[in-house]
């Protein structure tokens, strides 16, 4: 499947058109899959010899629209360690002649690299959620409107498996914190003979790969720690977390519980992975097995916040994934 990557394009007095497609080593200005937020470094010589590529140069990725190729047509590609860089000198056709109207005025601006990268040749960094491209194979450049690469929604694969097609739209992001010290009403654990629990500080520190958030139940799964939609902050009042809502049934139920009752963000925890004290009613907890984050209206709220519930447009970046350097 095709991604679309953009870059700056330029244009001289003389009508030619140059940029740099790629920088290699380089990570990308962050973008955003259904999983989350990741980046893209492409490693040097990942396009092979670029002399013998078959590669074209249209206006917004439109076959049809085509007005330079390599070999004999006008575009040129320029392979150095540092960079992949493009030159064209479109032949003077009505095409170009608009195409080069809007660049002058700033309504074209940038160039999109058109690839292919096969999922043998991705690597994946989890802890600086980077995807490194080892070989992609290249066969267009769009002379585009889109400024950058940050958020694309041209981007369809997920962050940890490029071979899903499928893009989700994440129209919300919820959050809250499961407070340290402070006694909350519990739903799960009566056959314990327990009312409420508390969570003692740090008890809460070790957050496994495969927690995931659902919308009530693991029937509903909305976001994971793995594809990086789910996220925790640990502070010393309690363990923050923010989970993207996607455009689907599973986060719907969330959105619509929300217009009508406080919703709440409530860890299920393995008891018997735990380690936990009891005071009367109330078990406590030193050491929590989390295995999920339940996030859903409810009226066992004694001691919760409620979630905050933000709806945005598609592909908000999140401050804490730009934080990730």
């Amino acid at each position: 499947m095709r991604e679309f990557i953009y870059a700056d394009a330029a244009l001289d007095d003389s009508g030619a058109v140059s940029g740099t497609a790629v920088m290699y080593g380089k990570r990308s200005n962050p973008r955003r899959g259904a999983g989350g937020v990741y980046y893209d470094r492409f490693e040097k010589g990942c396009f092979g010899d670029v002399a013998a590529l078959d590669v074209t140069l249209n206006r917004g990725h439109d076959a049809a629209a085509t007005f330079a190729r390599t070999g004999a047509g006008g575009l040129e590609l320029r392979d150095t360690p540092e960079a992949l860089t493009v030159h064209a000198r479109p032949a003077d056709t009505a095409l170009w002649r608009d195409t080069r109207a809007l660049m002058v005025n700033g309504t074209l601006r940038n160039l999109s690299i058109e690839v292919t990268i096969p999922a043998e040749s991705c690597r994946f960094d989890y802890a600086t959620r980077t995807r490194s491209i080892s070989s992609a194979r290249l066969t267009g450049i769009g002379i585009v409107e889109r400024g950058g690469n940050v958020g694309t929604d041209a981007v369809l694969h997920r962050f940890n498996n490029p071979e899903i097609q499928e893009y989700v739209d994440i129209v919300a992001t919820a959050s809250g914190v499961i407070p340290y010290g402070k006694t909350l009403q519990c739903e799960c654990l009566k056959s314990l003979g327990c009312r409420q629990v508390r969570f003692e500080p740090g008890s809460l520190a070790d957050i496994g790969e495969n927690v995931i958030a659902v919308g009530g139940g693991y029937d509903a799964p909305v976001a994971s720690v793995a594809q990086g939609g789910l996220r925790f902050r640990h502070t010393d009042k309690g363990l923050e977390w923010e989970a993207d809502i996607p455009q689907d049934a599973n986060g719907e139920k969330i959105l619509s519980a929300a217009e009508i009752a406080p919703v709440v963000g409530r860890p299920y925890i393995d008891v018997e992975a735990s380690e936990t004290t009891q005071s009367g009613e109330t078990l406590i907890y030193t050491a929590a097995a989390m295995r999920s984050l339940i996030i859903r209206a409810t009226d066992a709220v004694e001691g919760w916040d409620p979630a905050l519930i933000e709806q945005h447009q598609k592909n908000r970046l999140n401050v804490w994934d730009l934080e990730m350097h």
